[in-house]
């Protein structure tokens, strides 16, 4: 699924001619097929109302589509809601490794167990592009090339490229690839009113979650930037880094006084990578805490931190704690959400809270 000029103009072609559905025009069709750590399916239909609701047929379900939604990342501009959802969801089949991709050294090393027309990559903060074609049977070693989002990954249109990596990003290191039209489990689903030729790109992407570093075997990962290193409210504490693969597996909280326990966070925030950020400095009056939310059975969850005070000696974080929604994007691997924030004052204890509910974590 080579992307094309004329591919790239499909949906824009289609939003300019006329549908002969009473009640719709421009109507339009883009899937996204995941496999691998996913096994979902995504339609966004571009058209327009004509001042009132109406039904299409996706598959063998009825639909009714009204404006599009605010606020939903997936949301897209000229997209219509479905069934009072941004895009229709639904599942794909199952399929078989379709490649393994490890770190080597700054590089990576992608295995095509099946033929792969593109592969991109991201450590969690930013994407990349790994390579472009790699048939079945081949090992190559790429280089990481910046990337915005998965712009360029077969028939996606820019924006979905974007709302598609954003949703992915943040879920530890993981790589997508996309597949080709062919070698897909799943046929795009029927669309009644029948739709022109050109108007139904479809693109397959297989996520493969939790990229390896070859060496070690361990998860590669990558310490949040500076996003996270604002001084809070009151100038308590502020956020040092986050993450979504620490090795602690349930739920605890390490205070860093000294170098000693410093490295101990450290170990545990980075455990999994084979060569973890330099420890930060520690500031007279300071103490570094980290708080490690334990396993997740799948990506999409996060932490950050929303505040911190000292009163009566005990420190209390309240914590921004996210986790996927309903119809999200996730990949299938186990994840370990933890931060690190620096801390200014003496305390003896902390209590760690979720800043939406008040309820005390542990």
């Amino acid at each position: 699924m080579k992307k094309t000029a004329g591919a790239s103009m499909v949906l824009g072609l289609a939003l300019l001619t006329g549908c002969s559905m009473e009640g719709i025009g421009n109507l339009s069709v883009h899937e996204a097929l995941f496999y691998g750590g996913n096994q979902q399916r995504f339609a966004w239909v571009y058209g327009t109302l004509g001042g009132k609701n109406s039904s299409v047929k996706l598959g063998d379900r009825v639909t009714t589509l009204r404006p599009q939604l605010s606020g939903d990342a997936l949301g897209l501009p000229g997209t219509l809601s479905v069934d009072g959802k941004a895009t229709y969801s639904g599942t794909t089949s199952a399929t078989g490794n379709r490649m393994n991709v490890t770190r080597v050294g700054t590089g990576y090393s992608i295995q095509a167990l099946g033929n792969l027309e593109a592969v991109f990559a991201t450590d969690g903060t930013a994407w990349f592009r790994l390579s472009g074609p790699v048939a079945a049977g081949q090992t190559v070693i790429a280089t990481a090339v910046s990337n915005t989002a998965l712009r360029g990954a077969g028939d996606l249109t820019d924006a979905e490229a974007d709302a598609l990596g954003a949703e992915l990003k943040g879920q530890g290191a993981l790589a997508v690839a996309v597949l080709p039209d062919p070698t897909l489990p799943d046929q795009p689903f029927k669309v009644d009113p029948e739709l022109a030729e050109g108007r139904h790109p479809v693109t397959g992407l297989y996520v493969q979650g939790g990229i390896l570093n070859a060496a070690s075997g361990q998860p590669a990962q990558a310490a949040l930037p500076a996003a996270g290193t604002s001084a809070l409210p009151g100038g308590t504490g502020r956020q040092l880094a986050g993450g979504g693969n620490a090795s602690a597996s349930s739920f605890q909280v390490i205070v860093a006084g000294d170098v000693a326990s410093l490295a101990t966070l450290w170990n545990t925030a980075y455990g999994r990578q084979t060569s973890p950020p330099a420890l930060p400095a520690l500031t007279p009056g300071h103490s570094v805490v980290g708080v490690f939310l334990g396993e997740r059975p799948t990506g999409g969850y996060g932490v950050s931190l929303a505040s911190a005070q000292i009163v009566g000696g005990v420190l209390e974080l309240r914590l921004n704690v996210s986790a996927p929604g309903p119809g999200s994007i996730t990949t299938q691997a186990l994840t370990s959400p933890w931060l690190a924030a620096d801390i200014s004052g003496s305390f003896s204890s902390v209590v760690v809270k979720d800043a939406a509910t008040g309820r005390t974590l542990n």
